[in-house]
């Protein structure tokens, strides 16, 4: 990281530029690019908004960001995104239930044979067939109200839009999910949805807008601030009554 640094500030001063300048024009907080500068990789933020701060600070000085980072190898420091986990999840979920539909039409079509084969046997009423499957029919008059369910409706879901206008880091927890992290860079849109509601930390409150159930939540807060949400905002909790004496 600091034969890197090096590099970003030769080329900045190469080019008669102060970090002031840098910082103005790619939005990047000047004690974030003092310490790509410097090395002080410590004081960056997690690997996804320190390879988007370094790739920003290349292309502003008309460096190969991809070039830059390759050569110094940042790119293993960069753990894998999020949705490839979920990618791989996805598969293994849809596998199973190829499997269990497979089984299911397997074992239909196997209860129809013995049916086509029983009826080849003899030519019972339709009520024998059923009763020599093992199976009791029931008039309309005989099935009991008191074993039915109502249906419970399922849980609305909350949609959560995102929609970056700078570089911004965010940390989102879906329900009861654990957390994860996503980049989202100028003109890119992020929307998932959960029934639960999500909790949100945002590195740059003033480079995006955040979406709830169709709701523009206006301004968070300012560019570089770090803010935290929860969705749908939980009430207060009332407080305790005092005893009467």
């Amino acid at each position: 990281m600091k034969v890197l640094g090096h590099r970003l500030r030769e080329e900045r001063l190469r080019k008669g530029l102060e970090l002031h300048d840098v910082s103005r024009a790619t939005r990047i907080r000047l004690v974030f690019l003092e310490a790509i500068e410097e090395g002080r990789i410590d004081e960056l933020p997690s690997g996804f908004v320190r390879k988007g701060f370094v790739e920003t600070y290349a292309k502003f000085l008309k460096l190969d960001p991809h070039e830059v980072i390759k050569d110094e190898g940042e790119t293993r420091d960069i753990p894998p995104l999020p949705f490839m986990k979920h990618r791989r999840k996805g598969v293994l979920v849809l596998a199973v239930a190829l499997i269990f539909t497979t089984a299911l039409a397997g074992g239909i079509y196997s209860l129809h044979r013995k049916v086509e084969e029983m009826k080849g046997k003899t030519q019972p009423s339709p009520q024998g067939e059923v009763q020599a499957l093992g199976i009791r029919s029931l008039s309309p008059s005989g099935v009991k109200d008191e074993g039915k369910k109502p249906k419970e409706e399922a849980p609305q879901e909350h949609i959560l839009e995102i929609r970056a206008s700078h570089l911004t880091w965010i940390e989102i927890r879906k329900g009861k999910e654990p957390p994860y992290d996503i980049t989202l860079y100028p003109g890119e849109r992020y929307r998932i949805s959960d029934p639960l509601g999500f909790s949100l930390k945002i590195g740059n409150a003033g480079g995006v807008r955040v979406i709830f159930d169709g709701k523009d939540l206006g301004k968070l807060g300012e560019i570089g601030q770090v803010v935290k949400l929860i969705l749908p905002k939980r009430p207060p909790r009332p407080s305790p009554r005092g005893s009467s004496p």
